[in-house]
């Protein structure tokens, strides 16, 4: 200790050195006195469910707030809070590495600001799995693409998979449900999760965490209702908003012959739903009471529904609700009717109509007050749809299955309910493909973050391959392409900027 050494520096000095002795052989000191925290007994624990992640655990010699990295082919990143299944600080820690590539090599490192760790570990991952969908990639332009991976719910041939690929095709992230349901509409939850619509008969809404555990199911006969099918949205309060149908007779239609009296049909009815989460429905809207009964258009004797409700010949897939968007700012939801061929808004608070984007059914006078939107010229409605999204600007982004003309587009409406009116400000229908894109049924189009658009074709090509494009509006430019092999099915595709949630 030097003579001219100030009784504040011998304070400090102490004060570190006291540090070093109360830690005893758990901790060493630093040359500057001050205490590391020594990491132990690190290793890997599988994964089951998910051969490409795993899980990091290992001990701290006194409590601390350690960083793991993630090294491998494609560069270095750290796993954030949201893949921390151990509080933070703490002496024992598991750590969840997600975002892994097939039979590729990585190595972890453990540190931080106080934190000494004697070596950093190696592993690499597993094949595969048997099953799993492949991704081929036919056009990417790195620097125009937006960032992040592409999440599909996967609902044929071999169903029950949700899988995650990155922009070279290659799958980072699967969840298979056990046992093997088809998959539909998947979705990332506030709280990082996940949920889908599955089950062979539309029976099922399921939660699940990164791992692929179940946290939640809503069970649609536990529930009293006959489905659960489509789509679903998140409420701000972490309610769902879902759909379901119900047989209900409804007369007063006309004669099926000559000298009959009015015709009593069976119609397919859906229910737009709030579930609670404890799988409670705590309100319900009833399309019938929003829409017209009279109103059946031919798309209505598709036999769709025939399976769930058999035995009789006048089923019909009155409306066949197939998406639910909600509005934050309107307290409302956009709707698609696909039998219908109806897109709209629907007030929560009172269940009316506040905008139509569809045509008037000219043989029953039920749906003339309607607040229809007039289409402006050059533009055309959509037959049959699925997927509706409201985009930040306002704008409605439809995908338009287009059976009349066989060729299925993205198309993009500007909306003026004031002035009841819609423009339709784009469409994209691939000149690129032969013969042209053509989904009969499911299909999805999203807006990105860069102001591209992801178009998801389930059924686009011959060969029996959907396909998944990022369209650059401005120019109708393909900046990333890829075909599955074999073709998939399912509803919908998602573009998330990580596998790790925000």
């Amino acid at each position: 200790m030097g003579r001219g050494e100030s009784s504040a520096a011998r304070r400090r000095r102490g004060y570190a050195l006291g540090v070093c002795v109360a830690a005893l052989l758990a901790t060493s000191c630093g040359s500057d006195g001050v205490a590391t925290i020594d990491v132990r007994g690190a290793r890997f624990v599988a994964e089951p469910q998910n051969l490409l992640s795993t899980v990091v655990t290992f001990q701290t010699s006194d409590d601390a707030r350690p960083r793991v990295w993630v090294s491998g082919p494609r560069g270095r990143f750290e796993v954030p809070d949201s893949g921390w299944l151990s509080a933070r600080a703490g002496m024992a820690h598991e750590v969840l590495v997600l975002g892994l590539t097939p039979e590729t090599s990585y190595q972890v490192e453990i540190g931080g600001a106080g934190v000494r760790a004697d070596r950093s570990l190696s592993f690499t991952t597993a094949p595969a799995p048997a099953g799993l969908p492949t991704l081929e990639v036919r056009t990417r332009d790195p620097e125009r693409i937006q960032p992040g991976i592409t999440l599909i719910g996967i609902s044929g041939p071999d169903p029950g998979w949700i899988a995650a690929f990155d922009d070279e095709g290659r799958p980072v992230w699967y969840h298979r449900p056990d046992p093997p349901v088809i998959v539909t509409h998947v979705q990332r939850l506030r709280n990082g999760h996940f949920a889908y619509v599955a089950g062979t008969n539309w029976e099922l809404i399921r939660e699940i965490d990164l791992r692929g555990r179940t946290v939640r199911e809503y069970g649609a006969r536990a529930m009293g209702l006959d489905t659960l099918h489509h789509d679903f949205d998140e409420l701000p309060d972490g309610h769902l908003l879902a759909q379901t149908t119900e047989l209900v007779p409804v007369s007063g239609f006309p004669p099926a012959g000559s000298g009959g009296g009015p015709n009593t049909l069976e119609l397919v009815a859906d229910s737009l739903l709030e579930l609670d989460g404890d799988a409670r429905v705590v309100r319900r809207w009833p399309m019938l009471e929003t829409l017209a009964p009279h109103r059946i258009l031919l798309d209505a004797l598709f036999p769709y529904w025939n399976d769930w409700y058999p035995g009789s010949s006048l089923v019909r897939g009155w409306c066949h609700l197939n998406n639910v968007s909600y509005l934050p700012d309107t307290d409302g939801v956009v709707l698609s009717a696909l039998n219908q061929r109806l897109v709209f808004e629907m007030g929560l608070a009172d269940g009316r109509l506040r905008w139509v984007l569809g045509e008037d059914d000219p043989r029953t006078t039920e749906d003339d007050d309607w607040p229809y939107l007039a289409l402006e010229e050059g533009g055309r409605y959509t037959a049959r749809q699925h997927d509706v999204e409201r985009l930040p600007d306002g704008d409605i982004l439809v995908y338009d299955n287009a059976i009349d003309t066989l060729k299925s587009r993205c198309v993009r409406y500007r909306i003026d309910p004031a002035r009841r009116t819609a423009r339709q400000v784009w469409e994209f229908i691939d000149p690129e493909l032969t013969p042209p894109a053509f989904s009969l049924v499911a299909g999805d189009c999203d807006g990105l973050g860069n102001g591209h658009i992801l178009v998801w074709d389930p059924m686009a090509t011959a060969g029996l391959r959907s396909r998944i494009a990022e369209v650059d509006p401005a120019t109708d430019t393909k900046v990333w392409e890829a075909f599955t092999a074999p073709l998939v099915g399912g509803f919908d595709a998602e573009r998330l900027p990580s596998i790790y949630p925000d």
